[in-house]
């Protein structure tokens, strides 16, 4: 790899960095032994779920290659499974001249994190199932998870439906 994609690479990492810690507003950066160890790029920890981000930053964006990233970005994720609980994989990538970043995520975290729909994600793979969303979707939906607390083992989420109707003096 040359010095040039080097650098271009850190600085897509960067700007993603940058970009989620705004949008988030946590601590966010990169995992600056990535390179050498062949783990992610960014690493984010919000609540039980680990996200773990790998960024591309390319001249030429095709399927093929798209498809070549998710791969890893599964790979790093599966071998990182006995250290992070709730580990989900993330792939952010851009063309040069791209506006937006895309980011591909795994299309059962999607619906968990939106719906909490009891869609069981062990009937899918995770490399087939999946979802490219703007990073403004990414960051909306990362920190819905945010709200909710895990005790005893069960999550614990409001909706405001358990009002009183008969307080308010409507049958239900």
């Amino acid at each position: 790899m040359s010095k040039f994609s080097r650098s271009k690479g850190q600085r897509g990492e960067r700007t993603v960095a940058k970009l989620l810690q705004e949008r988030l507003n946590c601590d966010v950066s990169r995992e600056l032994s990535a390179s050498r160890d062949g783990g992610c790029d960014i690493k984010i920890q919000l609540g039980d779920i680990t996200y773990l981000i790998e960024v591309k930053f390319h001249t030429k964006v095709s399927q093929s290659i798209v498809g070549g990233w998710w791969d890893q970005a599964i790979e790093q994720c599966v071998l990182q499974e006995a250290t992070y609980m709730n580990a989900v994989p993330i792939l952010i990538y851009k063309q040069t001249h791209w506006k937006q970043w895309e980011c591909r995520l795994p299309w059962y975290h999607l619906l968990w994190q939106l719906g909490r729909t009891g869609f069981n994600s062990k009937l899918y793979s995770v490399k087939e199932q999946h979802t490219t969303v703007p990073i403004d979707i990414l960051t909306n939906i990362m920190n819905s998870g945010k709200q909710q607390t895990i005790s005893k083992g069960t999550i614990t989420t409001t909706d405001n439906n358990d009002i009183d109707h008969t307080t308010l003096g409507v049958k239900p």
